[in-house]
């Protein structure tokens, strides 16, 4: 018996297979006369499989807030406002080929130095309104809400 011959539901839902037109009713339980006429059938449940074990995997993994993501290109922060809650995490990500940094001018955060390519994360845990610059391009401005 190989990986897709199942002699029973195995943990699998059949009738939500079924009921998803991955297979039919029997599929699930009987060995087909031909290897080939099952594999769409044989892949279909296969892939089902991963996607649910997937995504329950990376539901428990994921933060309970949301993710934003601040891009750093052409000199500027975009968006230059942003809102967010308590719990959301904050993703500046820098395009440009040299250094920046993403500090609030209220002791919020400090990014230090983002080189280029790469991103600095944040989250947010106190409510609050926090203008931001690069002070490395003193220029460059942003602002914070946490709500």
């Amino acid at each position: 018996m190989d990986f897709f011959d199942w002699q029973g539901a195995g943990g699998v839902n059949s009738g939500l297979l079924t009921r998803l037109g991955l297979v039919s009713g029997s599929a699930m339980y009987s060995r087909p006369e031909s290897r080939l006429a099952s594999q769409p059938t044989r892949f279909a449940a296969w892939l089902l499989g991963v996607v649910l074990l997937s995504s329950g995997a990376q539901a428990a993994a994921a933060p309970d807030g949301v993710v934003y993501t601040v891009v750093i290109e052409a000199m500027q922060f975009s968006p230059s406002h942003l809102e967010v809650k308590v719990g959301d995490t904050v993703i500046w990500k820098n395009r440009d080929p040299f250094p920046h940094t993403a500090t609030s001018e209220k002791n919020g955060f400090d990014s230090k130095t983002i080189p280029a390519d790469r991103t600095w994360k944040f989250v947010a845990k106190k409510p609050g309104t926090f203008p931001y610059l690069c002070t490395l391009h003193e220029t460059m401005k942003g602002t914070l809400v946490v709500k």
